[in-house]
């Protein structure tokens, strides 16, 4: 099966806040954890099973973080031909998370650039040739002209990042008509339409250490994860259900397990900070 991961490639930086003191004061922070050189959409690759054909639409500078996210893509096997060099250096993403579980982000595309992102001709013949196409945040143009791209035949499937910039409301309407399978986080309910999805479409709905819900056409359930402790730094974790729920669906069919192989793989990552390929 060839598999496509559309996004943002980028370094995550996190840091912890008692809370946002406000616009005009002093907000005490501490560093957590820089994210390793494969972050971004790249987590989503450790999930998917060996044997797919597995490449990345993305963007990368010309700095030493770039080339390390490439070279980590390439240990898996990952083909970048889809990812474009720009003059600059790396996408950076920089969150403050407060004790009371809210999150500040600054996103750096890295690149200086005046004008928004799209895709390179070598990035629309990779998305033409894709059976599944998963889609995560990324530029609103390159966005666009990645649905018109892919094929009607291939399955789409959207990992919600609520962001007006990246998603308006005319392409945000077409996400949810588009999208096979949707993921999301109980944070982003405001964001989406459960009544726009697909009518067989699979939707599931994250909430941290709380049950995880889905919907398939008419039948519903939930699925209670490991339960964490305190956990400060949920960075990443997204993409790592997500990979991994993806690996096993299309391998399997069987929602359930892929759901639960999906919170198994996020609860080791949240854990250790670490990922591996396969658990």
């Amino acid at each position: 099966m060839n598999l496509g991961v559309f996004g943002y490639a980028s370094i995550d930086s996190s840091y912890q806040m008692d809370s946002f003191a406000g616009l005009g004061k002093t907000t005490i922070i501490r560093k957590l954890h820089q994210d390793s050189e494969a972050g971004g959409i790249a987590r989503i690759f450790y999930g998917l099973r060996e044997g797919n054909r597995c490449s990345a639409i993305s963007w990368v500078g010309e700095d030493d973080l770039s080339k390390s996210w490439i070279s980590a893509l390439n240990e898996m096997k990952v083909d970048t031909s889809g990812v474009e060099e720009l003059q600059g250096s790396a996408p950076s993403c920089f969150l403050f998370h407060s004790r009371n579980g809210e999150t500040i982000t600054f996103y750096d595309t890295g690149f200086g650039l005046t004008k928004e992102l799209t895709l390179s001709e070598i990035a629309e013949s990779v998305l033409s040739k894709v059976d599944v196409t998963i889609f995560a945040v990324g530029p609103r143009l390159a966005t666009e002209k990645a649905l018109e791209v892919v094929s009607q035949n291939s399955l789409v499937i959207w990992i919600v990042k609520a962001d007006p910039s990246a998603y308006p409301p005319e392409l945000l309407e077409k996400m949810h008509k588009r999208s096979d399978v949707v993921i999301h986080s109980a944070n982003e309910n405001n964001f989406v339409s459960p009544n726009e999805f697909r009518k067989n479409a699979i939707v599931i709905s994250t909430n941290g250490s709380h049950p995880i819900s889905w919907k398939y056409g008419e039948k519903t359930g939930s699925i209670s994860p490991r339960r964490l402790d305190e956990v400060s730094n949920t960075t990443g974790a997204g993409d790592v259900f997500s990979g991994y729920f993806v690996g096993e669906w299309l391998s399997s069919s069987n929602l359930e397990k892929s759901i639960n192989l999906g919170a198994e793989a996020t609860f080791e990552y949240l854990t250790n900070r670490a990922i591996k390929r396969g658990l």
